[in-house]
């Protein structure tokens, strides 16, 4: 029988001196007493909480990137720091700017003689650094503050908001980004009248693709994303967000989505009309309420590029325009989308949400406040795991 995956990894970065200046230790013994350390706040954690693993990054052997590349790409994708200030080194006040900047917990140690030596510097003064005067004094002083760190992250899905970038793209391949948007058919048609009519203004795909932007943007700050009509889209080799559904010729329509969706043989279509979602024989439509759309269907899926699987794919479309703009949030930094990530990898037994491969569906929630089309709210959806399904690859 195979044994499951463990999907939760605590990601943990040491940030300390590579050749210690100092006689408090060498580096060999403050090595050893960190992994004595984490491996006790484990071994507490694991009567609690027994689904995961413990990565500990003390050094750099990627020698494809740079040694500031490595230190910026291990910082971002950790959980949590320990962060040895013992000489006031520069570039480990650097790496620790790096942390409160991205928001990582990180615990400060120092030693009492180091104080007497060098204080902190003036705008760490209300920082608050654990003193030790030997490794079991350190040991014994950050064992609770550890385990206490480590449960909460199990419990409150934090882990998971690190793995939201993974299950878009992975820009190791190539910092290049598309995103494919439907084309505007017999725009005369689409008047105030028209479902659909808020996507001529300040909602809908529109909104959805300002969420999209703006996400992406923080997700990948080096990357600088291209907008394309599908109708004038000719890179399909590349790693792609396709925004809006097949559609039809009389309306909106994303002629990428309905290429995509046949290659990987989709269980989803729409009915000719475009206004039920269709699965399985089974039938979803948008409800009303007061003559306002109050209940949408979303779609997204992740998959690899079946023009070239080194990159990849995410289809996002729904039934109006308000299922668009839900589904470009199921997977975002919401916390409701920390919880989908969790689901997928939970349905599917991954280690890496780099291996998943799915499609799924939803209902997206949309608050009229005020009875204003312009103050609608578009609520983040909660994916249940029999609405996602895998694609074979």
């Amino acid at each position: 029988m195979q044994m499951r995956k463990n999907h939760t990894s605590i990601n943990v970065f040491v940030s300390h001196p590579f050749k210690p200046d100092n006689g408090v230790y060498d580096l060999e013994k403050f090595r050893t007493n960190i992994k004595l350390l984490l491996a006790e706040a484990e071994s507490l954690v694991r009567k609690e909480h027994n689904d995961f693993e413990l990565d500990t990054t003390f050094e750099f052997v990627d020698f494809q990137n740079r040694l500031p590349t490595q230190i910026k790409n291990s910082i971002a994708k950790s959980h949590f720091a320990l962060v040895d200030v013992t000489e006031n080194n520069p570039n480990i006040f650097f790496e620790y700017g790096l942390m409160k900047g991205l928001n990582i917990p990180a615990l400060l140690i120092k030693t009492n003689e180091s104080f007497g030596n060098f204080d902190l510097p003036a705008d760490m003064k209300d920082e608050i650094a654990v003193r030790y005067e030997n490794f079991d004094e350190l040991r014994k002083k950050c064992l609770h503050n550890i385990v206490a760190l480590f449960k909460g992250l199990l419990k409150n899905d934090f882990i998971y908001k690190k793995l939201i970038d993974k299950i878009w793209f992975n820009t190791n391949s190539e910092p290049r980004l598309s995103i494919v948007v439907s084309s505007i058919q017999n725009i005369e048609e689409n008047t105030a009248s028209a479902a659909d009519y808020l996507f001529l203004e300040n909602l809908g795909d529109k909104g959805a693709l300002l969420d999209i932007m703006t996400f992406l943007s923080r997700l990948y700050p080096n990357i600088e994303p291209s907008i394309s009509q599908a109708t004038d889209f000719d890179n399909h080799e590349g790693n792609i967000v396709v925004l809006g559904g097949p559609g039809d010729e009389s309306g909106y329509c994303n002629s990428l989505c309905a290429t995509m969706m046949e290659k990987i043989d989709s269980k989803f279509s729409y009915s000719e009309d475009c206004e039920v979602l269709l699965l399985d024989g089974k039938t979803y439509k948008a409800q009303k309420k007061d003559n306002r759309i109050s209940i949408d269907y979303g779609y997204f899926a992740r998959f690899p590029n079946p023009f070239n699987p080194k990159y990849s794919v995410v289809l996002i479309h729904g039934i109006h325009t308000f299922g668009v703009w839900g589904a470009a949030k199921a997977f975002s930094y919401h916390t409701v989308a920390h919880k989908n990530v969790k689901t997928v990898m939970e349905k599917f037994n991954l280690n890496d949400i780099n291996d998943s491969a799915f499609e799924c569906f939803f209902k997206v929630k949309i608050q009229n406040l005020h009875n204003s089309i312009s103050k609608s709210y578009v609520e983040c959806p909660k994916i249940s795991s029999e609405d996602i399904f895998p694609l074979k690859f």
